[in-house]
């Protein structure tokens, strides 16, 4: 059905490229002056926003020729416009490196807008954007009843439009596309533009889920976490959950405040960050399973912050069933390695004894997700700089993506196994989740914008995974020593000093991008680090006190908090 639907809306667009070169042929005589500086003006936005040309078949194109293409029927026209963006979702979809041409097609949405605008809606909207475009008219004072035309060819419903925004927005954020800061705030911006013409809420909050994103990955925390405060003061389910998915494809309030949940306990504000998760979790008790993937999405997500904050139960039970979804779609890949990593480690940390070590490693043997299949690869530490988006928009959104949730299955794995009788084939068993770990880790670790301001919680949550296997590794080597076992050349990682180095370095780095970022709650964890692998404990414990010591003077009761996570820590590991 999707592959049908996909082959028709295909026809549909070449049809429609097909009739704009026709039309963009003719010589019309009378295009006015306004039409004129109408099409220079919408096609410097659009090739500011796409930084390239426009295809030929819209070059000249201006909204006399919209209205001969459409004969005066600007339904037809509304019609067209919704066809783009569907077919810009479908592409991006179902098509390998769909993102390049879903891009194109989103930038022609968005030009055919700019040209179809009533006259006071543009002059608005280019007041709006003044400054960004480097226009001269720049002035908010327009008189609507001196510009409009109500017998024109004007488009009322702008709301088709907007998913073509809020799809090249996501391309921009998730795909490899390489652009630029100017190129991303213009659209971010024209978006906000646009939307004020729609004066609905629906709207709004998907532009401030932009904007949050936006400020995010420019290095503007504190605006970002604003923006999604606000998104949760405006959002009311029932008004909007259902709209922002038939209009969005998600709901995309649950998923910016899920991303900022993280953001928040990073930061050592924990009691807003479990604010979030009771809003997130009332918000999923009554969402429509079958409306987005919203749902299961955003169980992935919760259950990964309750990892963080060492909630083993509410983890298992927030990821419990992604996997029995009977539909597939996008994220569902790390939503089922997310519910496997939170059972595994429900199954070591908080069962009470309800589990024994051998029921763990049966469950273990019956399914390690294939994590150790890296191993197969021709060189494992080859870089991939061609990830699919699923790769980069979980490691933006979340807070760790798919190679990181792999590298920490890998070490929940080795816990399980050191629950059995030692031997030389365990500990070879261990080994490999050991080096496959360090490989996934490696290949998040080195993309070129692994340690960018949307994606350093990632990076710092794979900086210190890898100092953790680094030292089971060298634990474990050494015990393998005594069985007179030697280690194939894959599964070796250097000798005693050089891992040693490696897990200080990875520490080091970790805690400089905690102070750098005012990150106190992962420089806890950092400093803990250092005590339990022995790198430096005098080290350890003043990184320790000046996390703490922070995050007291955030509240007392994010202090309180932290260090019942610290006594968890503790227990756990010593």
């Amino acid at each position: 059905v999707r592959d049908r639907a996909h082959g028709s809306l295909l026809s549909s667009y070449l049809m429609l490229e097909k009739r704009m070169h026709q039309v963009s042929e003719l010589d019309i005589p009378q295009i006015n002056e306004g039409d004129q500086k109408r099409w220079r003006l919408s096609k410097l936005m659009v090739e500011k926003i796409g930084s390239k040309e426009l295809p030929l078949s819209m070059q000249k194109l201006t909204p006399k020729h919209l209205e001969i293409m459409f004969a005066s029927d600007i339904d037809s026209f509304v019609k067209c416009i919704t066809m783009l963006t569907k077919f810009g979702q479908s592409v991006g979809t179902i098509e390998k490196e769909g993102y390049k041409f879903g891009s194109d097609i989103y930038l022609q949405a968005i030009f055919l807008l700019l040209l179809a605008l009533k006259d006071a809606a543009f002059e608005r909207t280019k007041s709006r954007m003044g400054q960004l475009l480097g226009l001269l008219e720049n002035s908010t004072d327009v008189d609507e009843t001196q510009v409009d035309n109500e017998d024109g060819f004007f488009i009322e419903d702008l709301a088709v439009s907007f998913p073509a925004f809020s799809g090249l927005l996501t391309f921009y954020r998730d795909s490899p596309i390489e652009v630029n800061k100017e190129q991303e705030t213009t659209l971010a911006n024209l978006f906000v533009a646009v939307t004020k013409e729609a004066s609905e809420d629906v709207h709004m909050l998907r532009t401030k889920c932009i904007l949050s994103h936006l400020y995010l990955k420019h290095g503007d925390v504190t605006r970002a976490l604003e923006e999604s405060e606000d998104i949760k003061r405006v959002y009311e389910h029932e008004q909007h959950s259902l709209e922002l998915a038939k209009l969005y494809g998600m709901d995309w309030c649950l998923i910016c405040i899920g991303t900022m949940t993280s953001i928040y306990i990073f930061r050592g504000e924990i009691t807003a960050a479990f604010d979030n998760i009771r809003f997130l979790e009332q918000q999923l008790l009554i969402i429509d399973e079958f409306a987005s993937s919203t749902k299961a999405m955003m169980c992935q997500f919760v259950s990964s912050l309750y990892l963080i904050l060492l909630q083993y139960r509410n983890a298992k039970e927030a990821a419990n069933g992604i996997s029995q979804t009977q539909y597939p779609y996008f994220y569902k890949p790390s939503g089922i390695l997310q519910e496997g990593l939170s059972t595994k480690l429900w199954s070591l940390y908080d069962t009470n004894g309800a589990i024994s070590g051998d029921e763990c490693t049966e469950s273990a043997e019956r399914n390690d997700f294939g994590v150790c299949s890296i191993l197969d690869a021709e060189d494992l530490y080859a870089v991939n700089h061609n990830r699919s988006m699923l790769f980069a928009s979980i490691e933006t959104l979340s807070d760790r993506g798919i190679e990181a949730i792999k590298a920490a299955l890998c070490v929940a794995e080795i816990e399980i196994l050191e629950r059995e009788k030692e031997s030389g084939e365990i500990l070879q068993k261990q080994i490999k989740y050991c080096i496959s770990g360090l490989a996934y880790l490696h290949q998040s670790l080195q993309q070129k914008d692994a340690n960018s301001e949307e994606k350093r919680i990632n990076y710092m949550s794979c900086l210190y995974q890898k100092a953790e296997l680094l030292a089971w590794h060298k634990y474990l080597r050494q015990k393998l020593c005594a069985y007179n076992l030697s280690l194939p050349e894959v599964l070796s990682y250097g000798n005693d000093e050089s891992e040693i180095h490696e897990i200080s370095s990875a520490l080091r780095e970790c805690e400089n991008l905690s102070d750098a970022h005012d990150y106190p709650f992962m420089l806890m964890l950092v400093g803990w680090r250092y005590v339990e692998f022995n790198v430096d404990s005098s080290m350890g414990e003043r990184i320790l006190q000046k996390s703490l010591q922070r995050i007291k003077d955030i509240s007392i009761k994010d202090y309180t908090e932290a260090k019942k996570m610290f006594g968890l820590l503790k227990g756990w590991c010593g």
